[in-house]
């Protein structure tokens, strides 16, 4: 072949390649049009997207893992904020209603962080509850933290209940230990820790945790040949407990038929008289679960006498004779219904502190403070 014919050829072959290859390429990309119209999503997807390799795989996985659990810490936070070292979370909606009255705050300490997310790295915290009093018709959980308790290392929670005829008894009752549940459901979230839970309360809240104590592990109790549901299904964590494991009482009655034979003081309205007893903790002490019990009660009290305190450490006594569960009184000379002196206040705020960091941090190395008389000196 002559140098010329050659030169031809080649010429020729470099038109029609490309051509052809440019055919190939469209009739591929019709196909695949037509296929992607009348196959199912999965094949879309095997079709428009190669078999990714394992390690990418997992990177993708890990990388949308990340991306959910962010979002889910970003919605678990929407009512918190982070100041003073301090995460504060407002308006917890533990039963699950829209409801104010079934809702908590809680307080958790978070130290030389920037952002919420970063406390999750932190250890977790164990959980004191707080009641709020108002003799079960007014009161609002604290609005602010109990700083003696996060100094100590605990996570704070103050809850509301229901009050009045939406509370009649067993209702509040009901709300509470809802609450207690809600805190073990949501234990990780907020990097709780509640093998052990506190309580502590003034008043109605100190008599509504006597009540948590005295019917812990217990569902129904009878009193004159009726039955009273105490557990409740209130919120939606029935699975877990609603039992706590130490209280602190301030000034809360423990038998309301005595109380209501005071010629001051509240006149029960949230039951009929046939149950006065039923919120009464001294009618279920002993039949639940032992646990250390903490009384703080002024002597000269006006609303809730100070023999209320003293029925109910005799029935401690009668319980446990040999003393085989801690109980003491702290009683407040010439105190009132609380109004405490600045420094009865401290130094009942250290004791109760201490006694749950003996009960609910398990450190046996803090010394049991014994029945003792309080001065109540105003400066």
């Amino acid at each position: 072949m002559s140098k010329n014919s050659f030169n031809n050829l080649l010429i020729k072959l470099l038109i029609i390649v490309p051509t052809l290859a440019i055919s190939c390429s469209n009739a591929t990309s019709d196909l695949k049009s037509h296929n992607q119209q009348n196959s199912s999503q999965s094949v879309l997807q095997t079709i428009k997207e190669p078999v990714p390799q394992p390690i990418k795989k997992i990177a993708t996985e890990t990388s949308e893992k990340t991306k959910s659990q962010t979002q889910n810490l970003k919605n678990i936070f929407n009512n918190c904020i982070l100041k003073n070292n301090i995460i504060e979370c407002i308006d917890l909606d533990y039963a699950n209603t829209n409801n104010i009255r079934q809702t908590l705050n809680l307080w958790m300490p978070c130290k030389n962080k920037k952002v919420i997310e970063d406390c999750m790295s932190d250890k977790s915290y164990e959980v004191i509850v707080h009641v709020h009093g108002g003799g079960f018709v007014q009161g609002q959980k604290r609005a602010k933290s109990n700083n003696n308790l996060l100094q100590a290392g605990f996570a704070f929670a103050s809850i509301n209940y229901r009050l009045g005829a939406a509370g009649e008894f067993p209702n509040f009752l009901h709300d509470q230990k809802a609450a207690i549940r809600w805190l073990r459901a949501n234990e990780k979230n907020y990097n709780l820790k509640t093998d052990q839970i506190g309580a502590y309360g003034e008043s109605a809240g100190g008599a509504s945790v006597g009540l948590l104590a005295a019917t812990s592990g217990l569902e129904n109790y009878s009193i004159n040949e009726q039955s009273i549901e105490l557990e409740g299904n209130v919120g939606d964590n029935l699975e877990y407990s609603s039992d706590i494991q130490a209280i602190a009482n301030y000034y809360g009655h423990s038998d309301t038929v005595k109380l209501t034979q005071q010629i001051t003081g509240p006149r029960p309205p949230i039951v009929e008289n046939i149950f006065l007893s039923a919120i009464s903790l001294i009618t279920y002490l002993g039949k639940g679960i032992p646990m250390p019990h903490l009384i703080i009660h002024g002597e000269a009290d006006p609303v809730v006498y100070y023999e209320q305190s003293l029925i109910y450490l005799e029935k401690l006594k009668e319980i446990y004779p040999n003393k085989s569960v801690e109980y003491n009184l702290m009683t407040i000379e010439n105190g009132g219904h609380g109004g405490w002196s600045p420094s009865v206040i401290k130094e009942t705020n250290n004791i109760m502190t201490n006694f749950f960091i003996r009960h609910i941090k398990m450190q046996a190395n803090i010394p049991e403070e014994k029945s003792r008389i309080i001065i109540n000196e105003y400066n």
